[in-house]
């Protein structure tokens, strides 16, 4: 082994130093500086999670007093406000989704069908989970065919749709049948959602049951 002495090791350093003290320096700044952005990121993100998640509970509790309340137009003027904020501020968010499928419902509650259409289909191109986005497909196609849009209910409901709701959705295909005409399509869309709704309540399988009932008989 080489036995620098003291001058000698003092010199090494210096040129070692020289040579990539600046590189280290930089690279202990840039670490520092990326963790220092990283729990900053990290806080503004929750105070933003918090604030939507505030806005949010506000949204769902006008929406209680809606309901309670018959539709009272300060309480519908409540639930248009937060959801309005959730979708300029907090888009990036699922809150934003849940706020455009509120401003949906109040849509429909004032016959404005194509604000409906148009706030569902926004969830249903960009949906924060694949769930809302089915959720926004299904009261697209129950809107539209409402408004008499039978060829847009048939283009949203021509999906793969997962199993979990091919009850719902055949439903809405016994609706669109219905609406064309067609009885014999139509009952058997009906029978195959009470076969997929055999699992669920009771409540809607009743409801899909009256449906199928309600048609003229088979000859």
């Amino acid at each position: 082994m080489v036995d620098y002495s003291e001058e000698e090791q003092v010199e090494r350093l210096r040129k070692w130093w020289d040579e990539n003290g600046t590189s280290i320096v930089v690279a202990v700044l840039l670490s520092v500086a990326a963790l220092v952005g990283w729990r900053f990121w990290q806080d503004k993100s929750q105070e933003k999670t918090q604030a939507a998640s505030e806005i949010y509970q506000q949204m769902i509790g006008a929406m209680e007093q809606s309901r309670a309340m018959a539709g009272a137009e300060g309480a519908s003027d409540a639930v248009r406000s937060s959801a309005e904020q959730l979708v300029a501020d907090y888009a990036s968010t699922s809150y934003a989704d849940y706020a455009r499928l509120a401003l949906a419902s109040l849509a429909v509650s004032e016959e404005s069908y194509a604000d409906a259409a148009a706030q569902l289909r926004e969830v249903m191109d960009s949906p924060a989970t694949p769930a809302m986005g089915w959720t926004a497909r299904a009261r697209l196609a129950r809107v539209l065919l409402h408004s008499g849009d039978l060829d847009g209910a048939k283009q949203a409901l021509n999906a793969s749709w997962p199993e979990s709701w091919l009850g719902q959705v055949f439903e809405l295909r016994g609706d669109l049948a219905r609406a064309q005409g067609d009885v014999d399509a139509a009952r058997e869309a009906y029978q195959s959602a009470l076969q997929a709704l055999e699992t669920d309540g009771a409540g809607h399988r009743e409801l899909v049951q009256m449906k199928l009932d309600d048609l003229v008989p088979a000859s």
